[in-house]
This record gives structure tokens, C-alpha cells and sequence, in this order.
């Protein structure tokens, strides 16, 4: 169970005691921030960033996933648009087997980065943990040694691209109540399932739809999560 996992996350040292930065996607958060001024050269403040974590999984959304052959992973995400405009969300995503973060397990993190000629690259190391911590501070203090400057060179580009909200995505998203249901304006519904005890909808909806409804999505009974296409 999500309950399970993330007691034995702690136990191991892998998660807080108090995990609120991690499960609730703040930490992601904060770097696609910086990954975003370092890719794009565009700051956009956390407060225009749709974010929302895995503590409000459940066992039917695992048992959804795994019906789907896929897995949930949280992930911050950034991507150039038509129009030079940017998406930015952190969410869990239903990943499918030929994605390379579906094999990122345990306290390992991975990277995809995706460019116009030279497709995809993946970076894959540990996350988490004393020695990989401790060899990240280690190297902060080389740098300092070494007068090393930090700097955000794209920040330099005659042309930045745009922020924008305006974009949809297909999710999957279980919820409990009426008032639950009619929080999210779905453009199409792909898929849907009621019964007493477990309700979901597979639809499209825009990024600007959930990030009015965010806070209601984080307190109510309610999980959501992007669910791509391939």
C-alpha cells in the first residue's frame, strides 16, 4: 500500500520524517523552476505552477495502473509549444513500459531531456540518501573554493518564450462526491467508471482548469494524475 511504501521510504532514510516537500511535489517544484531558467531562460514564480503530489493515492489508483499496465511517478515537467510558449506542471503521470522512467525505482531519480535535432537523452542516479547528500554538498563547497559563479545564461536571449496555462492534458481522475465530479471542466470524456465505493473519469482538461482547482484537489478524497497518450 502508498502507506506502507512511504513508512518504509522513512525508515530507510530515503524520505523526511515530515515528507510534505517530497509527496506533495514541493522539491519538484522548485527545480523545473531552475531547470526551466536554465533551459528557456523564463522565470515563472511557484505560485503560477500547477503542483500536486502523491498523497492522496490510493489503492484503487494503483490497482487502475496496474489494470494499465503502467505506474504512477511524479514528475515536474517543462515543454516548448507551438508559438514559443511553455507548459509547466508537477503532477504523477500514468507512465507506460517504453518510457524511461518507468524503471526509476526506489530512491533513484531520472531526467528526460528532449531537444529539436538531437531527441532524447536520459539521466538516471540516486536521489536520496547520506553519501549521494553528502557528495552534492561536498561539491558546492569545491565550487565555493574555486570562486565558481553561478549564472543563468539563457536569461540572456533577445526572445523569451511565453507562460502558459492554456493547454490540455488527458488525466485520470478518481473522486468521491457530486461536488467532487463538477470540480474539473472536462473538454472530452475518454473514460468513466461509478460505483459505490470507487469512481473515476479519463478525460482532457486544460492546466489552467486545474490550477484554479488545486487546493480543492489537494484536501478533498479525490486523486488526480496526467495520463498520456503513448
Amino acid at each position: 500500500s502508498y502507506a506502507d511504501a512511504l513508512k518504509l521510504a522513512q525508515d530507510l532514510g530515503f524520505a523526511e520524517s515530515n515528507p510534505t516537500l517530497d509527496i506533495d511535489g514541493w522539491d519538484s517544484l522548485f527545480k523545473l523552476i531552475i531547470i526551466t531558467i536554465h533551459a528557456f531562460g523564463l522565470y515563472v514564480a511557484p505560485e503560477k505552477i500547477f503542483t500536486y503530489g502523491i498523497s492522496n493515492m490510493g489503492d484503487d489508483d494503483i490497482r487502475f495502473a496496474n489494470e494499465k499496465e503502467r505506474r504512477f511517478k511524479l514528475v515536474a515537467h517543462v515543454e516548448k509549444i507551438q508559438g514559443n510558449k511553455l507548459i509547466m506542471s508537477v503532477m504523477p503521470q500514468l507512465i507506460s513500459r517504453n518510457k524511461y522512467i518507468y524503471s526509476v525505482e526506489d530512491e533513484f531519480n531520472g531526467v528526460v531531456i528532449k531537444g529539436l535535432f538531437y531527441d532524447k537523452q536520459f539521466m538516471f542516479g540516486r536521489g536520496a540518501g547520506g553519501h549521494p547528500t553528502g557528495s552534492a554538498v561536498l561539491s558546492d563547497i569545491t565550487a565555493c573554493a574555486y570562486n565558481y559563479r553561478y549564472e543563468y545564461k539563457k536569461r540572456n536571449d533577445s526572445v523569451l518564450p511565453k507562460y502558459t496555462t492554456e493547454h490540455t492534458f488527458r488525466i485520470y481522475f478518481r473522486y468521491k462526491s457530486a461536488e467532487q465530479r463538477n470540480l474539473l471542466n472536462f473538454t472530452k470524456i475518454r473514460e468513466q467508471y461509478t460505483s459505490d465505493e470507487y469512481n473515476y473519469i479519463v478525460g482532457d482538461v486544460t492546466i489552467a482548469n486545474l490550477k484554479a482547482h488545486q487546493e480543492e484537489l489537494r484536501i478533498g478524497d479525490c486523486f488526480v494524475a496526467a495520463y498520456p497518450i503513448d
